[in-house]
């Protein structure tokens, strides 16, 4: 599994140069570093069982790979999302309390809006708090138009 993901994501990544890429030491998690301080880290995580996307400023999400029909269908969708997520056409949302983040909200523009995708929250966070949002864009690649091709 570590080999099939570290070839299907190389072909991909090796195509936009701009991108600074690291692997880890057993090839089992990919890094795609933000190019300022207004993004955000994209990692990809595989064990067994699951494909994780993580970020710097902790959004997380994952799917369990029996969720798909092989490993090329989950290895084109999560890649997909990864590649959305290097474009201006998706942001993570960081809502807080007291400058605390509670929800990480990933979203994606569709006619100029902004719609939710994927949510992550802390159970507890201090609901009388003083609320305030940080928004976090990549923009190393340009945004792909919705019936385009995935990779």
């Amino acid at each position: 599994m570590k080999t099939k993901i570290k070839q299907y994501a190389n072909d991909i990544l090796a195509s936009y140069e701009e991108l600074n890429v690291t692997w880890n030491d057993d090839d089992t998690e990919v890094t795609i570093h933000k190019a300022n301080t207004d993004g955000f880290d994209v990692i990809v995580c595989i064990d067994e069982i699951a494909i994780y996307i993580l970020t710097d400023c902790d959004f997380h999400d994952n799917w369990n790979l029996n969720e798909f029909n092989n490993h090329e269908e989950a290895f084109e969708t999560i890649f997909g999302i990864v590649r959305d997520m290097l474009s201006e056409n998706m942001q993570i949302k960081v809502l807080q309390s007291n400058d605390s983040p509670y929800r990480w909200v990933l979203q994606f523009k569709e006619e100029n809006e902004w719609i939710d995708e994927s949510t992550t929250g802390l159970l507890f966070w201090n609901y009388f708090g003083r609320r305030s949002e940080e928004i976090y864009k990549n923009q190393h690649l340009v945004p792909r138009k919705m019936n385009e091709d995935k990779s």
